[in-house]
């Protein structure tokens, strides 16, 4: 079950087994512990973490790219069985009612030009 913090927009991109799925975890309260669990992803594969403060909605590689890019982090693995969870802790200097939109893109030949990717989230700080 997701937060009240946290939106689920949508928007995967199916590869080898199907869409995967990014499921947010955490309340955005300064200092917690926040996660992005991915699950049914291509395995022994890579990902990018997509992070906007905007969403831009814009065709990309035969899906949707929500987040408009304002941090990209390469060449995650996958691992053997596919899923894999990343966590952190949430800063503590965010204003309230501050949108981040996050979606990680697949390494996978299955998907339309080479990629799969992830329903995109939106966390708003409360």
């Amino acid at each position: 079950t997701m937060h009240a913090a946290w939106f689920d927009l949508g928007a995967a991109l199916a590869g080898t087994h199907r869409a995967p799925v990014l499921t947010p975890d955490g309340s955005l309260e300064p200092g917690s512990t926040v996660g992005l669990d991915l699950a049914s992803p291509l395995g022994d594969s890579s990902f990018t973490l997509i992070v906007g403060i905007s969403a831009i909605n814009a065709p990309f590689k035969g899906g949707t790219l929500v987040p408009f890019p304002s941090l990209l982090i390469f060449g995650l693995p996958t691992g053997p069985g596919g899923g894999i969870t990343l966590t952190g802790t949430w800063p503590g200097s965010l204003p309230s009612n501050v949108a981040f939109y996050f979606q990680e893109w697949i390494v996978d030949p299955a998907g339309p030009a080479g990629l799969a990717a992830t329903n995109a989230v939106k966390a708003v700080t409360p």
